[in-house]
């Protein structure tokens, strides 16, 4: 009789103290990303003791699976940017941030979002810890119990696949020889060519090189070579 009475004595105590337990919270749970990704976790406020108008959410976290890339506060909130109240150390694994809310809140609200890069494959846990504050108007801290916590999980960054052209084959190295044989022949021909027709273009257009000047030129020869062929069969009629 007098365990039960002393069981419902100390239940009776404990009952007030869980009660007006507040606590730091985390989201999501659970986490699954890359390593060299980045991810971020929502840190959110629970009070449950009136109102609370000042909070310090501090966060561990494994600093050689994760590390810290930043925080920013959600608006109404006054961040209080004084030496341990506010801490980035990714060397510890540590985070600390602390703001007020003008007027308090009395339901449960987020404080900010706290960003992170995964750095390796494995498990990490991010966590909010006791030393967290929640102040009432009294400025007691009603910061009690299970704080949030977010469990990470980390895959091998997937390599880029490397694509690889195939070798020619026998055949199509040949057809390559045989064009660039040809293209080399027309290409040495063309100058060739060009080269021999230069002087006669000269003599057609008389050093002017217009295509008019050739023209009329080529009418005059052919003008004067069928007269002289036909003077000399008139002449040779005669005799």
């Amino acid at each position: 009789m007098k365990k039960i009475l002393s069981a419902i004595t100390l239940g009776a105590l404990l009952l007030p103290v869980a009660a007006s337990a507040s606590a730091i919270t985390l989201a999501p749970a659970t986490v699954a990303t890359t390593a060299g990704k980045s991810f971020s976790v929502t840190v959110g406020v629970n009070p449950t003791s009136g109102k609370a108008y000042t909070v310090r959410a501090n966060l561990s976290f494994d600093s050689s699976a994760v590390e810290l890339t930043g925080f920013t506060f959600a608006p109404k909130w006054l961040a209080l940017p004084q030496e341990g109240y506010d801490t980035e150390d990714n060397t510890n694994g540590v985070m600390a941030k602390t703001g007020g809310y003008p007027g308090g809140i009395t339901a449960p609200t987020t404080l900010g979002t706290a960003t992170f890069r995964a750095k390796k494959s494995g498990t990490a846990t991010i966590a909010a810890t006791a030393d967290s504050l929640i102040l009432d108007a009294t400025n007691k801290n009603t910061v009690a119990g299970v704080q949030g916590s977010v469990a990470v999980t980390i895959s091998a960054a997937v390599a880029p696949a490397v694509t690889t052209s195939p070798a020619p084959t026998a055949a199509e190295t040949d057809t390559e020889t045989e064009t660039t044989a040809t293209s080399t022949t027309e290409d040495e021909t063309a100058p060739q060519i060009a080269a021999a027709l230069s002087p006669l273009d000269n003599i057609l257009t008389l050093g002017t090189g217009s295509a008019a000047v050739a023209s009329l030129v080529t009418i005059v020869v052919l003008a004067l070579i069928g007269g002289g062929i036909w003077f000399w069969r008139r002449e040779r009629s005669e005799y």
